[in-house]
């Protein structure tokens, strides 16, 4: 009939009563309120996500002491996400995924300060086609992020296999930032990229004159 149904990954996350219903009635899981919070903040209602951490669950007998320890790095998924994510992409995509995973956000001219060439737009764009857990977030499509634990899982492949090469990585991002304005991300940047220095003139040029006690809170954390 010439007619296209399009259904995207925000339709086919999992609702709580979908989630509960799922490790009830097909995993022969019982958890309680807090526990099933918990399944939902780390899967974010992806249903391949739930399915893995249910198959973890099943080997506990206190599923909140998994929750608490269940990551990107965690065997079941991390194992799922490279196998049947990351290596069944392009190589330049799987390093274009490595590469930006260090950053809590995703947009194009970032991304091309990390990946030091052009054509960041189009590999988002391609990412976000193709629905490999990566998130818009704006209408314009000019920031995104990577689905929690996916970027959990390409963090940790990334320092197991380049990991020399995650300070520079670092130092990028933190250049970036500094260079737009955004000092709080340049300073986590030049911490996790271990130049003291550096982040150490980006915390004094932090005004003091505004702060709150969240503001104080965040210096003692770089500190």
């Amino acid at each position: 009939r010439g007619q296209v149904l399009e259904m995207r990954a925000d339709q086919l996350c999992c609702t709580q009563e979908e989630t509960r219903a799922f490790l009830h009635e097909v995993m022969g899981l019982t958890l309680a309120d807090q526990e099933l919070a918990g399944v939902e903040d780390r899967t974010e209602g992806w249903f391949a996500g739930l399915q893995l951490l249910a198959l973890s669950l099943q080997r506990h007998t206190d599923p909140g002491n998994l929750l608490d320890e269940v990551s990107g790095s965690q065997r079941y998924i991390l194992d799922y996400l490279t196998e049947e994510v990351l290596r069944r992409q392009d190589e330049s995509v799987q390093t274009f995924l490595l590469y930006t995973s260090i950053v809590e956000r995703l947009t194009a001219p970032l991304c091309d300060a990390l990946m030091e060439r052009s054509g960041s737009q189009q590999m988002l764009e391609l990412l976000d086609q193709t629905n490999v857990f990566i998130v818009p977030l704006d209408m314009q499509r000019c920031w995104y992020r990577y689905h929690a634990l996916f970027g959990e899982a390409l963090r940790y492949r990334l320092e197991h296999t380049q990991g020399e090469l995650v300070p520079a990585l670092h130092h990028r991002a933190c250049a970036w930032y500094a260079e737009h304005g955004q000092t709080t991300e340049a300073i986590a940047h030049a911490i996790a990229a271990r130049e003291w220095p550096w982040a150490a003139d980006l915390i004094e040029q932090v005004s003091a004159l505004t702060w709150g006690s969240g503001e104080h809170a965040m210096v003692r954390r770089w500190l």
